[in-house]
């Protein structure tokens, strides 16, 4: 039986250890290559980042599920919140397996996942649940096809908690938690450009030596007005 629903798990991008970081590739992008760039003189694929980290994530989940149930686990598509105060990302998932077979395992572990829907699904100040916190219902295969895009995925989790290692999650994906960038420069091949050398106006036209000297620190003009109205020119023009 195919179920469209979310990965068990996944804590979302936002203020976790799966969300972005940044200073770590500027760090040894300018250590590689002896400059003092900053965060905005790259221009970083996030979209990639997230797919790929998102696909990780599943594929190491379908893995270690295995031990539970047999599953084809496929990744979907991120969601993502308008506004993070209260929910963070999440990733959609299809999943195959024996629902029956899914239910059974369920009900031997009643006990067990217990505790993760009384947690999780009891109303309280702030939060209203829509979902029953009373484990019986959670063990009844009609009251899970009720709501089946969301009830599958919270008993994946529940199962998850009582039968394997939570603390390897953290680690899932890391092969990919990188972020695919490109250096921002100011001007394109061939563009007319100035700086300030010593107190002198400098004319150029951007090239591929203008890349290897391009640096954060190097204040770039797009006109010769713009460079004379800087209070380091020193009245001299050396243009081309």
């Amino acid at each position: 039986m195919k179920i469209e629903t979310y990965c068990p798990l996944f804590p979302g991008f936002y203020n976790t250890v799966f969300e972005p970081c940044e200073d770590n590739e500027i760090y040894s992008y300018n250590q590689d290559n002896d400059k003092n760039l900053s965060y905005d003189d790259f221009k970083w694929d996030y979209d990639d980042y997230r797919e790929r980290v998102a696909s990780a994530f599943v594929e190491d989940f379908e893995r270690e599920f295995q031990e539970i149930i047999p599953a084809e686990i496929k990744y979907q598509s991120i969601s993502s919140p308008a506004y993070y105060n209260f929910s963070n990302d999440s990733i959609n998932i299809e999943v195959d397996f024996d629902f029956p077979r899914f239910m059974e395992i369920v009900n031997k572990n009643k006990e067990n996942i217990r505790k993760y829907i009384l947690e999780n699904y009891t109303s309280r100040d702030g939060f209203n649940s829509f979902h029953s916190n009373n484990v019986d219902d959670w063990c009844d295969p009609e009251y899970v096809l009720e709501f089946i895009q969301h009830r599958v995925g919270a008993l994946m989790e529940a199962l998850y908690h009582y039968h394997l290692n939570m603390e390897d999650v953290i680690y899932w994906a890391n092969s990919e938690m990188y972020i695919h960038y490109e250096v921002k420069y100011p001007f394109s091949e061939g563009e007319q450009y100035f700086t300030i050398e010593n107190g002198v106006v400098v004319e150029s036209v951007w090239d591929n030596v203008s890349e290897e000297l391009h640096d954060s620190h190097i204040k770039y003009y797009s006109t010769l007005e713009e460079a004379q109205s800087d209070s380091e020119w020193n009245g001299t023009i050396n243009l081309i």
